[in-house]
Parts: C-alpha cells; structure tokens; sequence
C-alpha cells in the first residue's frame, strides 16, 4: 500500500513528498471555496482557515474536529457542507466530521 511506500522512501525525500501532497491538497480546497480564497496561497489557505489549535475527539466511529472561530469559517464550512460524508481508511475507517467550536 501506499504508506509503506511512503516509509521507505528516506527521510529527505518523505518531507519532500509530504510537502507537496499538502501544498496540492491546498490548492484543490481552494477550488471548492468561494472565489476570494482561490486566490490564497496554501500557506494564507492553512493561517487563515485550519491553524486555530483544534480540538480534536476520536471515538469509534467518528474523529470530530472542532475548529476555533475564524474569518473564513464560514466559507470553508460551506464547502465541507457540499461535501460528501466519507470514511478515512489511515484513520480507522472514521468518518470525519468537522464543527465550529463554541469559543474563539
């Protein structure tokens, strides 16, 4: 499988790899959100929408993320709204599910 090409590939390489797959996984979130964040950098994608020091509560079936309240929220709320609900095999086979958390 893919994680155990991934961990035989030396450490150098495995940053590189990583680096890219989140610099894509960036840029492809940004197609889905509104028009004023396609034009953020994936390092602007990651201040201004996912760095908020989360919660975050695994359960048996469901790994919820509670994302503190931020300018985009609500943008990328919608997106994840017209997303399908989907398993994450590396995670359990969890469905992930994300919320606004109640404080700042």
């Amino acid at each position: 499988p893919a994680s155990r090409a991934l961990s035989s590939l030396p450490e150098p390489k495995l940053v590189l790899a990583m680096t890219v797959l989140a610099y894509n996984l960036y840029c492809l979130l940004a197609l889905d959100l509104p028009l004023g964040f396609q034009r953020l950098t994936a390092q602007s994608i990651f201040e201004q929408l996912l760095s908020t020091g989360d919660d975050i509560r695994i359960e048996p079936d469901l790994c919820t993320v509670c994302l503190k309240k931020k300018r985009g929220l609500p943008a990328l709320f919608e997106t994840l709204q017209a997303a399908e609900p989907t398993r994450i095999p590396w995670i359990g086979n969890r469905q992930l599910a994300f919320f606004g958390a109640t404080r700042a």
